[in-house]
């Protein structure tokens, strides 16, 4: 079962990070920055599994997952927002395209949160 105060954490933690990641890449934008941002982006996605799963009790990489996909959700919501009012979108980007990029980026978001739980569960002793 998911531990849902562990996964509100950890997607606390993934969410602010990914959120200020993400929007400082906007203003970098076909800059080698970006990398830099994106990269930090992912690690706060790692982050959040982490602490979501240090923090969960039968199911860390269940809670890790939900985490993780929680704080794409609302961060990626927040950003489609502010690029959308600054004009920072892609115009040539039909619908589809976008969808299917959205969709990628919430599987990574997903997988670097049970990247997370992963290494937390390295630094728990056997039972």
């Amino acid at each position: 079962m998911i531990d849902t105060g562990a996964a509100l954490r950890g997607a606390t933690v993934a969410f602010a990070v990914a959120l200020a990641a993400s929007l400082a890449q906007l203003g970098v934008r076909g800059s080698p920055l970006a990398l830099v941002f994106l990269v930090a982006v992912l690690g706060g996605f790692v982050a959040g599994g982490f602490r979501a799963a240090t923090l969960a009790g039968d199911a860390p990489l269940t809670t890790a997952a939900v985490a993780a996909a929680g704080a794409f959700v609302a961060a990626q919501a927040i950003v489609l927002v502010v690029a959308r009012a600054t004009g920072a979108t892609s115009s040539g980007s039909g619908a589809l395209e976008v969808a299917v990029g959205i969709a990628f980026s919430a599987m990574l978001a997903t997988s670097c949160g049970l990247l997370g739980a992963i290494l937390a569960g390295r630094r728990r002793p056997a039972t």
